[in-house]
C-alpha cells in the first residue's frame, strides 16, 4: 500500500496559474530534502505548503506553487538525496509554468539504478507527477 503525505493548504483563488507537484518514491531508499537546493525563482509557495523533508520508500508527497499575479509564470526546483552511505546520489525536479508556450518539467538522478518518469503538467492549473523508480534489470 502506498501512502501519501499532503502538505495542507490551497492555492489562492487569485492565482492565475498554479502547479501541484507530486513526487512518488518507488525505490527501497528514503529521499531526504537538500534544503540548500530548494528554489522558487518565480511565483510563491502555495498557502501553508512546503516541500516535505522526507519521502519514505513506497510513499509520495505533494506541494503547491502559484503565480503572484496575472501575466506571471512559476519556476522552481528542488533536490532530494538518497539516504545511506556518502556520497549520496541525488534526484532533482524542476518545473516551469509559462505564460507563453508550454509548461516544462524535468527530472534527473545521479543514481544509475533509478529512473524518473514525468507525467502530466498541462494547463493553467497543472498537476505534474515525478515518479522515482528502480530500473528493471536485464
Amino acid at each position: 500500500m502506498t501512502t501519501a503525505t499532503i502538505a495542507h493548504g490551497s492555492v489562492g483563488e487569485a492565482a492565475s496559474r498554479s502547479v501541484t507537484i507530486l513526487v512518488a518514491n518507488f525505490t527501497d531508499d528514503q529521499l531526504e530534502l537538500d534544503k540548500e537546493s530548494t528554489h522558487l525563482w518565480r511565483g510563491a509557495w502555495g498557502q501553508d505548503t512546503t516541500t516535505p523533508t522526507v519521502i519514505k520508500p513506497g510513499g509520495s508527497v505533494l506541494w503547491r506553487c502559484r503565480s503572484y499575479s496575472v501575466g506571471q509564470g512559476i519556476e522552481g526546483s528542488v533536490t532530494y538525496h538518497f539516504a545511506g552511505e556518502i556520497p549520496h546520489d541525488k534526484a532533482r525536479f524542476t518545473w516551469k509554468s509559462r505564460v507563453f508556450g508550454p509548461n516544462k518539467y524535468d527530472a534527473v538522478t545521479s543514481r544509475k539504478e533509478c529512473k524518473i518518469a514525468v507525467e502530466g503538467g498541462g494547463g493553467l492549473h497543472a498537476l505534474v507527477a515525478f515518479i522515482v523508480a528502480t530500473r528493471e534489470s536485464g
